[in-house]
């Protein structure tokens, strides 16, 4: 049977054609597939495959290709950070505590973030008194001065707990801005890249247009770095306190780059891992095939891990989830998700969309 392929790296044709002939020069055989024969040169999206056996040889070459070859222009650093976006409800509290014992197994720092709206909306025509105006710049002011205030009694409280021990002492850092939750939440992400964003959710048995539900969602299906939503009815508080997870796989082709960073974020050995395709046993033996190849390559990479791949059979995926949580006692959910446009996103919710107001197991998404 021949190996099992594995795409390493997505390229321009030219790129791709570049990468290739540099593998093959050190004796590792490599497939370009995905091309536009069309657009010939001009295509994009060309995945370079090789064998499974020659991955981590073939790593460190595409690595050092795109340090000397693609390199681009250097963006700048910025210090390692977890940012909580915060509307100071027990549940977003809860996210915050969950994220500073998070920042310290992963050495990073915390940003914690409110974003307050004002309802800039001229009701009345232009031609009443001025003195409309002087009441909503009233307004936007008690608006402002109370997230401040909120701000500040939640950042004294979280120092308090760490000054007397019950938190890790983590120096943090907090944003106040007006605007949109999800559109600042966004644009901090994209300009100083924190490792992940930890938000609250108010979870299972909630109303499905709860705001700061709404927000998570909309934020997981457009950020480009990883979210944990933190569901209000969580057992538990800490890292520390995690023992199972549970990484959804669809077969894409960065699977292991996002079990990779799961495992990194995590970084303890004492955790057990279930990778789970949903399907039937039997529809579609490839998927047997797939499932079998993924469990050698991580009992390889990870020695120490207890970690199993498995099918979980069911039509309905959230239903399977429930009775995966249960049977398997999951405390934290893994998923890609792919961003799709608005139209599509409005008549086919996204399955961590769904998940978020499904659940009470905390949910983390990586961007594929």
């Amino acid at each position: 049977m021949k190996d099992k392929l594995i795409t390493v790296a997505t390229h321009s044709y030219e790129k791709a054609q570049f990468i290739k002939m540099e593998l093959e020069r050190e004796g590792i055989e490599c497939y370009l597939s995905n091309i536009n024969l069309i657009q010939g040169a001009f295509s994009g999206g060309v995945k370079v495959r090789i064998s499974e056996e020659d991955l981590d040889k073939g790593l460190k070459i595409i690595e050092h290709i795109n340090e000397v070859y693609f390199k681009e222009e250097k963006l700048p650093e910025f210090p390692n950070r977890v940012l909580v976006p915060v509307d100071f409800s027990e549940y977003s509290y809860n996210a915050c505590v969950f994220a500073i014992s998070l920042a310290k197994t992963i050495g990073a720092e915390i940003d914690l973030m409110h974003t307050y709206f004002s309802p800039l909306i001229n009701t009345l025509p232009y031609t009443e008194t001025f003195s409309y105006d002087l009441n909503v710049d009233k307004t936007l002011k008690q608006i402002e001065d109370k997230a401040k205030k909120d701000m500040d009694h939640l950042h004294a409280k979280l120092k308090k707990q760490m000054k007397d021990g019950s938190l890790p002492t983590l120096k943090t850092k907090v944003i106040l801005n007006e605007g949109v939750p999800e559109e600042e939440i966004l644009s901090y992400a994209k300009k100083y890249r924190p490792q992940i964003i930890v938000m609250g959710t108010r979870g299972k048995n909630r109303k499905n247009d709860d705001l700061i539900g709404s927000v998570t969602a909309e934020v997981i299906e457009r950020a480009k770095v990883p979210v944990l939503a933190i569901p209000e009815d969580t057992p538990f508080n800490n890292i520390s306190q995690v023992k199972t997870l549970a990484y959804i796989t669809s077969f894409a082709d960065n699977d292991l780059e996002a079990i990779d960073k799961l495992m990194r974020i995590i970084g303890r050995n004492d955790i057990d891992l279930h990778c789970v395709h949903l399907g039937h046993e039997g529809e579609d033996p490839w998927d047997e095939v797939q499932l079998s190849g993924l469990q050698d390559y991580l009992n390889k990479k990870y020695t120490g891990k207890k970690i199993e791949c498995e099918l979980m059979e069911g039509d309905d995926l959230l239903v399977s989830m429930d009775k995966l949580i249960r049977e398997k006692k999951i405390d934290i959910i893994t998923l890609i998700t792919k961003r799709r446009n608005i139209i599509a996103r409005m008549f086919n919710p996204s399955i961590a969309r769904r998940m978020i107001f499904h659940t009470d197991t905390p949910l983390l998404v990586f961007h594929a």
